[in-house]
């Protein structure tokens, strides 16, 4: 049996807004992070990487971004977002295997 460690990351990254009309974009996190969580607890053998969590936002308060540091979340770009900003972040993912974007 092969008992190597296989790295699993099935999406690259989140693109969330704080104020969304079902759920917000910290439930959203940490709903991700609890499936993460059962997923690792199931399957060991696989390490689930976490996704990165971006969020776009125009709610600029300061209770707002203690919720981001709270949740160890340190990206965060204020809406409108800059052209260039945006071509900066998405080129990352450019060449990736996978190249998957979550939008929730």
């Amino acid at each position: 049996k092969d008992t190597s460690t296989r790295f699993v990351k099935p999406v690259d990254l989140f693109l969330l807004d704080f104020q969304m009309p079902v759920k917000n974009g910290i439930e959203v996190v940490k709903r991700v992070r609890a499936m993460i969580s059962g997923h690792r607890e199931l399957y060991p053998e696989i390490c689930f990487e976490e996704p990165r969590f971006v969020f776009l936002t125009a709610f600029k308060t300061v209770s707002f971004y203690k919720h981001l540091k709270d949740m160890n979340i340190k990206e965060c770009y204020e809406k409108p977002i800059d052209f260039d900003q945006r071509n900066k972040l998405f080129t990352q993912f450019e060449h990736t295997h996978y190249g998957v974007l979550g939008f929730w």
